[in-house]
């Protein structure tokens, strides 16, 4: 009996052992698609062993028939697989997709591609669906609430409202230098005009964020890396043409925002008290206000009280606000139209694409276009040789030819950002009037009767009149060849040339006030002209070329568990950046295209109304800056069953900007990261946590400031009087000039439970920038001494530091599943920086640190905002109160000022949010979706503009706060705002202005946008009419804050604005076929 159970046991055992060495082979693919998946986790139900597909999506493994493989993939759900098949067929597995999680993220570095999934390094990918999400024409735009780290500063602002931002990629890794981010586009630096890329032919971008991401980058990555691809074919795809069209239209601005506009009324008053104090200088041509000028007529009899009461009624009631927004500005709307083709066979890929954007802004009269051509070609004529070609080229233009409200402004002893508010652009029957712009009204209206031209400046008769115009043309080239030498090794050389030409172009008609105004200012006693008649053309020319090239060798290599790819290479760059003086020409006539330039423009005239000038000119600089950069880098990755892996890379990079020594010793940047895959582990049970990543990377980063020099600078110049030349030292030069270095540490986890409910990534930074550029504080005796308040000539080391903290958390959450969909994308930075070396004067100047832009400050942010501590207002006359050396209060504001130093001022905040972030919520139902994306920023302080009396009171700059001043004895009780005084008195609007009271937070919350879309995708409708999809999308931006903490009627991100952002409101239609 024990011998058959004994013979039994060893026919199973040797069965059993036979299925064990029985090898299978197969492929995973997508289910419904051809698409081979690679990294497929494949392992039995004890998880005994573990093994992934290749690059193809094949495995060939040893299994036991009896028991259960598991196929698993991030994305896919898992496929389990009993049964039995012979070692001479093939398995073929189809996984199918879960639509609530995403696809493989593949990131680019500008060197390389790697899997977002197998990386060490710090990423944030966004995608062609999310970058189509809204119709900006500027792609950096299209990344604000949507790209994790990157925070847009929109602080400042130009008189109309310009929003261009500053970005910062985790705060800031420099003081003095450019701040900005390196932009890389097709694997190559871009530093021409981002605007000349097209967003709709970018296919992603991705930003590097830590030291094991940017680091290969060098010497210009530590403020980050913005890495940008545009569209290429696709092989064994059959053609495609996408044809889409979009219409934007911008409302007109909120002329009624700024509280800089002082209405009519309280205006009135102010020149009524100017005038009474004989504070205006009063000739036949000084320009004077109409208001002023209805006061001088009744003094001199020529008007009557009661006609004088009449007409200051009149006044009192206009706006000039509610005329200029009729009359200067219009309905924005912006075309964009582009037609791409693109495809592939097996050996050859192909893209084209043609786009044209036409721009007609807001301001009437203004306007934008681009058109823009783009060919990527990429062709294989054998296994081992790659080729591959691309040219962008992009033609841009500009026109300027309308005015908005601040241009009509007038030119002498005038600061605001409005003209005078109770003027008026036109009458009752719609005739352009005449507003103030030089001279005063009884001067202009005599230079007729003298001989002259019309000296009237009439803005709605100076629209659309001149041709003021710019563009530019820009060629991008790019080549390339990947040579095949071994298996998994490949050999790459690139070059690229971009060139840009930047045109200047301005036409003034005969009939502008440009030319009338020239042409009366030099007419002599004679009446003979000195400029003739007729109009005034000029221009300039501006060219950078880029010339860079690269060799590269590529190897990756896959055997059992183990992955490893490496790069290295080398590689030169040639900037070269010239301007000419360009050209004027007078009496130019358009039509005959004749004009003169044949003036003694070192010669004084006689001018109207007094004094004497020199013809004006054009200018006579020119300029022509060559950079060049040599590097050398590498980097490796290693990975042992996908679980572990460990990367590093290194670099060196040489400059014509740095000195001799710093050269031959080079900055080596190099940097290390390793990931660990624990969720992979035997260990590791929990079955609600589908992933579970921890990374850690080290390494250094570095930055250029172009500014710098290793040598001595002289600027050159010829007299004008003399006809001499002679020179200025204005740098004494830096021999020891090199690069500034960012050390970058990050640790990071990323995460993903409940079958990918929930999912995202959390990362804590600390960068530490060391050798810094920083002021020189040296003694006088040198010869760089202080001229005022500044120093006559820079003087700049390497020696200063800065230390950036920061978290990055990004989260999604699908929310629900279904026939409707509800996902939830957060994003939430946290990023604070501290100053820990730079140079103080013994005795600063303390109105240095009172302001928006302050000095860097050991032991304090580089954003902190410093503020004088506020102790009210007199009760005897309404002026404000400063605590003297004594501890008793008294008005002795500049000796007050003088016993200052830094630590007697109040840390108020800081300029730039350390806390923001971003809440998207995208519904879907069937062929809908609608989405929001809601941003937050929190923690930092704004200065809201107040009243200053010597601005109002000489050069007619108002604010409202002058209706809510001090009037009488108790006002103190109720108002902030000083008494009007009956003369300047130093310093006293810098005490009240630099108050801490006029600073408050900056947090709020607004809705940046809303985009609704429905698409269309295999449908009979669509077969009909030949098309693969049919896309429509709705989208409206910047609609505005839900919330703030602020009580002032200001948005926080523009306090300093003419208008907020106005709303964009767009429709957007794309076709497949």
């Amino acid at each position: 009996m024990y011998r058959y159970i004994l013979v039994i046991v060893v026919v199973l055992l040797t069965l059993t052992g036979f299925s064990q060495q029985i090898t299978i082979k197969g492929k995973v693919s997508a289910k419904g698609g051809t698409e081979a998946l690679k990294g497929v986790k494949i392992h039995d139900s004890k998880a005994l062993t573990i093994h992934y597909t290749n690059g193809d999506g094949q495995f060939k493994i040893d299994h036991n028939l009896n028991d259960t493989l598991i196929f698993s993939a991030p994305g896919y759900s898992d496929l389990k697989w009993f049964g039995v098949i012979s070692p001479q067929d093939t398995l073929k597995i189809e996984l199918q997709e879960l639509h609530h999680q995403i696809d493989e993220v593949v990131v680019s570095t500008g060197y390389y591609n790697i899997p977002k999934e197998r990386s060490t390094g710090s990423f944030s990918h966004i995608g062609n669906k999310l970058l189509q999400r809204e119709p900006s024409i500027n792609i950096l735009d299209r990344l604000e609430g949507v790209a994790n780290g990157i925070n847009f500063i929109r602080g400042t602002a130009n008189k109309e409202g310009s929003k261009q931002a500053s970005l910062r990629v985790r705060g800031l890794a420099t003081i003095q230098s450019n701040s900005n981010p390196l932009i890389i586009v097709d694997e190559f630096p871009f530093d021409g005009d981002i605007s000349s890329i097209n967003p709709n032919d970018v296919e992603d971008i991705t930003i590097l964020k830590d030291a094991a991401a940017a680091s290969i980058w060098g010497a210009r990555a530590g403020n980050g890396v913005i890495v940008i691809r545009t569209k290429r074919g696709k092989a064994d795809k059959k053609l495609s043409i996408n044809a889409l069209g979009s219409v934007l239209g911008t409302v007109r601005p909120d002329l009624f925002y700024n509280p800089d506009f002082l209405n009519a009324e309280s205006t009135l008053e102010v020149e009524k008290f100017r005038f009474d104090k004989k504070m205006m200088v009063e000739n036949n041509w000084t320009l004077l206000s109409p208001g002023v000028e209805l006061l001088i007529q009744h003094r001199d009899g020529k008007l009557s009280s009661e006609d004088l009461q009449q007409k200051l009624d009149i006044l009192q009631k206009q706006d000039i606000r509610k005329e200029a927004l009729d009359n200067l500005y219009q309905l924005g709307l912006n075309r964009q139209m582009q037609v791409n083709i693109s495809g592939g066979s097996t050996g050859h890929t192909y893209y084209f694409s043609s786009g044209y954007d036409d721009n007609r802004s807001h301001i009437r009269a203004n306007g934008y276009s681009r058109l823009t051509l783009s060919l990527n070609d990429t062709y294989q004529p054998s296994k081992w040789l790659e080729l591959h070609a691309s040219v962008n080229y992009t033609k841009d233009g500009t026109s300027s030819n309308g005015l908005g409200i601040s241009d009509i402004v007038p030119m002498e002893s005038y600061s605001s950002q409005f003209p005078y508010p109770y003027l008026r652009l036109k009458d009752e029957n719609g005739t352009a009037l005449a507003v103030p712009r030089k001279y005063r009204s009884a001067y202009i209206e005599s230079a007729p009767e003298l001989g002259l031209l019309d000296w009237s400046f009439r803005p709605l008769d100076e629209i659309g009149i001149n041709d003021i115009s710019g563009g530019s043309n820009t060629i991008r080239i790019h080549t390339g060849a990947n040579l095949k030498i071994l298996q998994g090794l490949r050999l790459g050389f690139k070059y690229q040339y971009q060139t840009s030409v930047s045109e200047r172009e301005n036409y003034y008609s005969p009939d502008s006030y440009f030319v009338r105004d020239l042409v009366n200012t030099f007419t002599q006693n004679d009446m003979s002209r000195i400029i003739p008649l007729g109009g005034i053309r000029e221009g300039s020319v501006g060219s950078s070329h880029w010339h860079q090239g690269r060799i590269q060798a590529d190897y990756n290599r896959e055997w059992g568990n183990h992955t490893l790819n490496g790069i290295a290479g080398a590689e030169i760059r040639q900037v070269n950046q010239q301007s000419t003086p360009g050209y004027r020409v007078y009496g130019y006539d358009k039509y005959t295209i004749t004009g003169t330039t044949l003036f003694d423009y070192s010669k004084l005239y006689p001018a109207r109304p007094r004094n004497s000038q020199r013809v004006p000119q054009a200018g006579s600089n020119f300029s022509d800056v060559t950079d060049r950069f040599l590097s050398y880098y590498s980097n490796v990755s290693y990975s042992y069953t996908q679980k572990y892996t460990l990367s590093a890379s290194t670099r060196w990079d040489g400059s014509n900007l740095f000195g001799v020594k710093a050269n031959q010793r080079g900055v080596p940047l190099w940097s290390l990261g390793s990931a660990w895959l624990v969720s992979e582990e035997e260990f590791f049970n929990a079955k609600w946590m589908d992933r579970l990543r921890f990374r850690l990377s080290y390494g250094y980063n570095g930055n250029v400031n172009q500014r710098e020099s290793v040598y001595p600078i002289v600027s050159y110049m010829v007299d004008t009087y003399t006809q001499q030349h002679s020179g200025k030292l204005q740098n004494i030069g830096n021999p020891l000039l090199r690069w500034e270095k960012v050390s970058n540490l990050n640790a990071a986890v990323d995460f993903s439970i409940f079958r990918g409910r929930v999912s995202g990534s959390v990362e804590w930074y600390r960068k530490i920038a060391s050798d810094l550029i920083g002021n020189n504080i040296v003694a006088g005796s040198t010869g760089i001494y202080k001229n005022g308040v500044v120093y006559n000539m820079t003087n700049r080391l390497n020696y200063a530091s800065i230390n950036t903290r920061g978290v990055d958390l990004d989260l999604k959450t699908i929310n629900t599943q279904g026939k409707v969909g509800w996902q939830t994308d957060w994003i939430f930075n946290y990023t604070k920086n501290k100053v820990t070396d730079y140079m103080l004067e013994s005795k600063p100047i303390i109105t240095n640190f009172l302001g928006v832009n302050t000095n860097a400050v050991v032991g304090e942010s580089l954003d902190q905002l410093y503020a004088l501590p506020w102790q009210g207002l007199s009760s005897d006359d309404g002026s404000p109160l400063v605590v003297g050396k004594d501890g008793v209060l008294n008005k002795d504001y500049t000796g007050y000022l003088n016993s200052l130093t830094p630590d007697d001022l109040i840390r108020v905040g800081v300029s730039v949010a350390p806390y923001s972030g971003s809440m998207r919520n995208t519904l879907t139902y069937k062929a809908f979706q609608l989405s929001f994306n809601i941003l937050m920023s929190a923690g930092h302080v704004f200065k809201k503009s107040s009243l200053n009396y010597q601005d109002l009171l000489n050069n007619a700059k108002g604010h409202q706060e002058f209706q809510e001043r001090w009037q009488q004895a108790g006002d103190e009780m109720k108002t902030s705002v000083p008494s009007l005084p009956s003369s300047i008195i130093a310093n006293r609007d810098l005490i009240y202005q630099s108050s801490q009271i006029h600073y408050q937070s900056a947090s709020h919350i607004r809705l940046h946008d809303i985009n609704i879309g429905y698409r269309l995708r295999d449908t009979k409708f669509n077969q009909r009419l030949g098309m693969e999809s049919l896309s429509v999308m709705l989208n409206a931006r910047d609609l505005g804050i839900l919330w703030k903490k602020a009580n002032i009627n200001v948005d926080p991100s523009y306090a300093y604005s003419l208008y907020p952002p106005q709303r964009t409101y767009s429709f957007t239609l794309q076709l497949t076929f």
